[in-house]
């Protein structure tokens, strides 16, 4: 008989899922941060405008997919990021 601490095969596979989507997103957010830094540093670059931007659609799309299939962006590590004010430079009023 399994303990109470036991985890099933399918529990333990979607831990692993969600550690991935996470640990993922954690390791997009430090890119994107960089590409950020990166885009104020070279104003003129349009390549690094364009991979900062690149960023933004990707954080975007991710908080719109999480809201339609009703998981928390906390859960996959999204609350703390706001695409256009962080990546954009857009402040929302």
């Amino acid at each position: 008989m399994r303990g109470k601490l036991a985890m099933s095969n399918d529990e333990y596979q979607n831990r692993l899922k969600l550690s991935f989507y996470e640990d993922t997103i954690n390791l997009l957010k430090e890119n994107a941060f960089e590409a950020i830094k990166d885009k104020l540093e070279n104003q003129e670059d349009s390549f690094k405008k364009g991979i900062a931007f690149g960023y933004y659609e990707v954080f975007h799309l991710f908080q719109q997919q999480a809201e339609a299939f009703n998981i928390s962006l906390k859960e996959v590590g999204l609350d703390d990021i706001d695409p256009e004010r962080d990546l954009l430079g857009i402040n929302k009023r």
